[in-house]
């Protein structure tokens, strides 16, 4: 009988396959998708937003203190309530609401500028048109607005009423005075984003920036936050009195 041979490795053999981080591809930048603006879940600037959150929490604190003090006074402040100007409020209300739609389609418009810079394309140059109109515009109406505020402010002095006159007056002149600051101030931005668009007019080609299309979101953002809080302040300040009554 024979001897079983020994086995040998040989040349032929197959060897296990593997891959040293040597011989691995090069990840080039090219093979890295670049993130959108529609991969953000926030418009804007994240600094503008950390300042939109801190003045809601101050406005939240002014409404918890509005409704303890008139749960504790409600017969006060049903004769505040009373003596408001509740259509001068409602035609705020759809004005402020009217200048957050232009205001959107602003940022919009803006991203659609963006997008066709540099194309010399009609839509990339009607884009920026319209953003540029649509933030006049939002100005626009918060200047209705604060002319409206001013006049319901003129009435209720007139009327005899003041911060002093009760806890009513103090805190209906003291939210909606904070309030009217802030669209003041909402106006100035609006304006302050629009200003590097309107160099832009009348540039063959021209769109958008990224950095100009963030601003333009920024300011829109603050608009809404804005809008948001008229609209608990109204619904607090003005309708609340109407199912008290109803009650």
């Amino acid at each position: 009988m024979s001897s079983a041979e020994p086995f040998t490795a040989t040349s032929d053999a197959v060897a296990p396959a593997s891959i040293s981080a040597q011989d691995a591809p090069p990840v080039t930048a090219s093979a890295i998708p670049e993130a959108t603006p529609h991969d953000r879940y926030l418009p804007g600037d994240v600094a503008m937003w950390f300042f939109i959150v801190a003045e809601l929490l101050v406005f939240a604190c002014f409404f918890i203190a509005y409704g303890w003090y008139r749960a504790n006074e409600p017969s006060v402040f049903a004769h505040g309530q009373a003596q408001l100007h509740i259509g001068l409020g409602a035609f705020n209300t759809i004005v402020l609401i009217l200048g957050g739609l232009c205001a959107a389609t602003a940022a919009q418009q803006a991203r659609a500028a963006v997008a066709g810079a540099g194309n010399g394309t009609q839509a990339t140059a009607r884009a920026l048109r319209l953003a540029r109109r649509c933030l006049l515009a939002a100005c626009a109406f918060g200047l209705v607005f604060v002319v409206c505020k001013l006049t319901d402010f003129g009435l209720l002095f007139k009327a005899g009423h003041d911060v002093d006159s009760d806890d009513f007056w103090m805190f209906y002149f003291s939210l909606t005075f904070f309030h009217f600051m802030h669209v003041l101030l909402g106006m100035v931005i609006l304006l302050y984003v629009y200003w590097p668009l309107r160099k832009l007019a009348g540039k063959d080609g021209a769109g958008c920036t990224v950095e100009q299309a963030h601003a333009v979101e920024s300011g829109a953002s603050y608009w809404h936050m804005v809008d948001m809080v008229w609209l608990v302040l109204f619904a607090l300040v003005y309708i609340a009195r109407q199912a008290s009554h109803s009650v």
